[in-house]
């Protein structure tokens, strides 16, 4: 209700009348759980409004027909937008600060780049923007001039906390949203949940997703503590999708972040071109990559396909169930499937321990029993 209120206030009001302040409601009740989610954070360049940049929703509302769209930051809205307006015969010119997608593992965004090149879209990235004209026109640091029809501003979002009071309610409020623990009830009051992009809960990854598939997951938790009294926390990692072509998913940990955790960490690759389901539909871009740690437990898995977001559900339920790479091997995957690429990475790890003395030793010491 709070939250909703400044949009009541901004409607206009009738001819003639003046506008009547929205009647206060006080309610009490025994839960509540706030689900504000984000808004999109405008970088601090100067000049921005007047060029005319628009947000993703303000985009969308618009429905412009650019014939050459600037997009400032990589954002997952931003990427997509950048490979759907390409593929649809747009001039589009994408600018990052750092690498291109500086969240996901860098083997798989570098194959992201190679693709949303080939499609046309031109990638400026470590660009430094520091000031954005009419037309739209943005001027980098260098000097550099980049003009075009329309500008697009995705460069994340934060919190929506603007229309609250957090620590009115002893909440605690962090960068990343409101800390809860990990079944949501918020630090300092149990009868606040969080869900979605405004819940920061204890033990999440910096990388942690913010979208859809977070807040749904959020949702039946709750649900099933508050509504079915049933036990139940956040054990299954959320996985995290880009749709773009190809597609570019990851679950838990990439090799950098299990490396930052002090993870010996083991890589294990295997590309999709070697998979039946490339060959018969002639798209052999893409590549799997699993991060397991020294004893072979999974870590993370990100894949790099088309329908990757739909393969990567096999590594995310062997995620939460804390399976090893043996397990992930046995998995039997349909046939022809983009999922088997999964399986046959894990199954690399016996040509790892071929390579062992001492089971080397035993192969030789058992071929001579046989």
């Amino acid at each position: 209700a709070t939250a909703a209120a400044p949009a009541a206030a901004t409607r206009a009001p009738a001819a003639g009348h003046a506008p009547t302040p929205a009647a206060e409601r006080i309610l009490r009740p025994r839960r509540i759980v706030v689900a504000t989610g984000a808004c999109p954070v405008l970088p601090p360049i100067a000049g921005l409004a007047e060029a005319g940049a628009m947000t993703l929703a303000e985009y969308i509302a618009a429905r412009p027909a650019p014939a050459h769209l600037l997009i400032l930051g990589d954002d997952p809205a931003g990427l997509e937008m950048a490979d759907a307006h390409a593929a649809l015969g747009c001039r589009v010119t994408l600018l990052t600060r750092g690498r291109l997608a500086a969240r996901e593992d860098p083997e798989l965004a570098l194959g992201l780049a190679l693709a949303l090149r080939r499609r046309g879209v031109v990638l400026v990235e470590h660009a430094e923007p520091v000031r954005a004209e009419p037309g739209p026109c943005l001027v980098l640091a260098d000097g550099t001039r980049l003009a075009g029809t329309h500008l697009l501003v995705a460069a994340g979002t934060a919190p929506e906390l603007a229309a609250l009071a957090p620590e009115a309610a002893g909440l605690v409020v962090t960068p990343r949203g409101i800390a809860t623990d990990r079944v949501l009830r918020c630090h300092n009051n149990r009868r606040v949940c969080a869900a979605g992009a405004v819940a920061d809960p204890d033990g999440s990854a910096g990388t942690a997703p913010a979208g859809a598939t977070r807040a749904a997951a959020h949702a039946g938790l709750i649900l099933r503590r508050a509504v079915l009294r049933l036990p139940a926390g956040l054990t299954a990692p959320i996985p995290r999708v880009l749709y773009t072509a190809p597609e570019l998913a990851q679950v838990g940990m990439t090799e950098a972040e299990a490396r930052a955790a002090g993870h010996q960490v083991r890589i294990l690759r295997w590309p999709l071109a070697d998979t039946e389901r490339a060959r018969l539909e002639q798209r052999p871009e893409g590549v799997v990559k699993l991060v397991l740690s020294h004893r072979w437990r999974l870590l993370g898995a990100g894949m790099l396909a088309p329908e990757a977001g739909t393969a990567i559900g096999v590594a995310a339920l062997a995620l939460g169930r804390r399976h090893g790479a043996a397990a992930l091997a046995g998995q039997v995957a349909a046939w022809p499937s983009r999922a088997e690429a999964l399986s046959r990475a894990a199954a690399m790890r016996a040509a790892h321990l071929a390579t062992h003395p001492w089971l080397r030793r035993l192969v030789r010491l058992l071929a001579r029993l046989a």
